[in-house]
This record gives C-alpha cells, sequence and structure tokens, in this order.
C-alpha cells in the first residue's frame, strides 16, 4: 500500500481555507478497506462509533490524524487498551469518516469532503444506540424469508459479511443453509476476543432504503454481544457489510457542518464536526 496523500484542495474566497478535499489511496486486505498513514495499516471502520488510531499515527501530522484530532478522537489504541487485528494503524470510524460533507470509498480510493449533492434516494442517519456516546449510521432495511422484518441496520465498511441476529433471522423466517461450509462452521470475533458462533440464512431479498434490492443475500445469524451495549439484544438487529453495501459507496451529508466565523468575517467555510444524533446523508450503492 502506498502513503497517504493529498491530491486536491480549494480554497474559499474569504480570508479563511475551506476544508481539503482528500482522495486517499485505499487498499482492500482480506475483503476490508484500509489505507496507509506513518507506515501503518488504518482499517475504515463505518460500524466503529469512535475512532482510535495508532499513537505513532497521532504523533504526527498526516490526514487521518489531523481529522481525528479535531472531532476530539485523540485516545490511542494503546491508551484506549484496544488492539484491532490486521489494523496497524488502528480505526477510522463514523465520527472522523461523517465529520464532513462527505465521504466516499472506491475500489482503490477513498474521496472526502467533495460537496457534490447526492443521486441516491437511500437515507442514511446517525442515530444514538444503547449507551454509546456517538451515533452511528444506519438504514432502514426490509429483509425477506418465508416471512418480512423491517430494522434499522448498522452500516459497517468494517465488516466484510452482513450478520443478523436470532430476533430478525425469526422474525424474518430466513432460510436455513445446510451444507459442508455451515457443518465447518463459521466464527466472529465479538468484544473482549471471544470467538462467537454463527450459522448461514438465506434471505430471498433485502430492501435497503426502500430501493435498492439484493435479491436471494446469505447472511451470517447469530448473538453478538456488542448488540447487548448497543441495546438492540432482544430485537432484530443488523450490521450491514458490505457484500450488501458494495465497495463503491458515497454518503453526503444532507447540511454540511460550517465553520463558525470569527468577528469581521463575511462567510464561515466548511468544518469538520462529528455526526450527531438525527442527522441525515443520501447513500449512494452500486
Amino acid at each position: 500500500m502506498r502513503e497517504c496523500t493529498l491530491l486536491q484542495a480549494t480554497r474559499a474566497p474569504s480570508i479563511s481555507m475551506r476544508l481539503l478535499s482528500l482522495i486517499l489511496p485505499l487498499t482492500y486486505n482480506n475483503g476490508l478497506p484500509f489505507v496507509t498513514e506513518q507506515g501503518l495499516d488504518i482499517l475504515i471502520d463505518s460500524g466503529a462509533g469512535r475512532s482510535y488510531l495508532a499513537q505513532a499515527v497521532l504523533d504526527r501530522d498526516g490526514p487521518l490524524a489531523e481529522r481525528a484530532r479535531a472531532v476530539g478522537a485523540e485516545l490511542s489504541c494503546e491508551a484506549a487498551g484496544l488492539a484491532f487485528p490486521g489494523a496497524s494503524g488502528g480505526i477510522l470510524g463514523f465520527d472522523a469518516l461523517g465529520a464532513g460533507p462527505s465521504f466516499e470509498l472506491a475500489p482503490s480510493e477513498m474521496r472526502l469532503d467533495e460537496t457534490a449533492p447526492p443521486a441516491a434516494s437511500v437515507v442514511l442517519a446517525a442515530k444514538a444506540l444503547g449507551t454509546a456516546t456517538a451515533p452511528y449510521p444506519v438504514v432502514r432495511c426490509e429483509f425477506y424469508g418465508a416471512l418480512a422484518c423491517e430494522v434499522d441496520a448498522l452500516v459497517d465498511t468494517g465488516s466484510p459479511a452482513t450478520i443478523v441476529n436470532e430476533a430478525l433471522a425469526t422474525a424474518a423466517g430466513l432460510f436455513q443453509l445446510e451444507d459442508e461450509e455451515d457443518e465447518q462452521g463459521t466464527t466472529t470475533t465479538g468484544l473482549g476476543g471471544a470467538s462467537v458462533a454463527l450459522r448461514r440464512c438465506r434471505a430471498a431479498g433485502i430492501l435497503v432504503g426502500g430501493s435498492r434490492e439484493r435479491p436471494s443475500q446469505t447472511v451470517l445469524v447469530g448473538d453478538l454481544p456488542q448488540w447487548a451495549a448497543l441495546g438492540v439484544a432482544s430485537e432484530p438487529a443488523c450490521v450491514l457489510g458490505l457484500d450488501v453495501l458494495g465497495t463503491s459507496l458515497r454518503a453526503v451529508r444532507a447540511t454540511p457542518p460550517k465553520r463558525r466565523k470569527t468577528r469581521g468575517e463575511r462567510g464561515g467555510g466548511d468544518a469538520l464536526s462529528a455526526p450527531r444524533d438525527g442527522e441525515e446523508w443520501g447513500l449512494e450503492m452500486t
């Protein structure tokens, strides 16, 4: 992977400088998106409400470190006692990823803070969940099996697969898959590093945001410990992974955050501001 580089910048007509529009090289490892900063791999993880970068990244003035500090994500992985397998530079969560006018993931690059309007009808919303101090990105989805079930699904670029809990699988009547792959077992790592057993089911279809259809979709089913912390352990819950989201997605904030004007200044430029509960984005998916 190449070192992060700044490829584009624009200035406001006032004396202050607007947000820089960033285009950063993006590489997928084991199906997950990473950007390299200070020689370390940072996972682009929208499913995390908070960013935690390695101290070696925060100690330097790279574009992602500056972004994390701008939204108050100054606690390093080491200081928080957190380790993210495969992500030596930590994770860039929704607080920093969604802090500007837009974010976009493509097969080979990540684009931040471009201001073109969204051309999508899917609504992504920031939603406070459980006891978490930062909101998470969710989109309304409907799962179809023998029955149907609607759920606010967590949009998670840090998960290669879509995972639903047993409550959703039952409510939607998802179809159990039994084959050699399922007999071998599937697991994921939960909070504290514990392994969580998952089984495979098939949805006849998933309708994302009322407009994007994903027919005959295989999903993983299991009760992740994270859902208890988010207050959804006993109700239908879903992590919407890259298998449904795709590797090209773009979210544009409905109302870009503005920097406060200083005395005598005619206009305020765009600013970084962590997502707030209830804010919305227009989401484009391939």
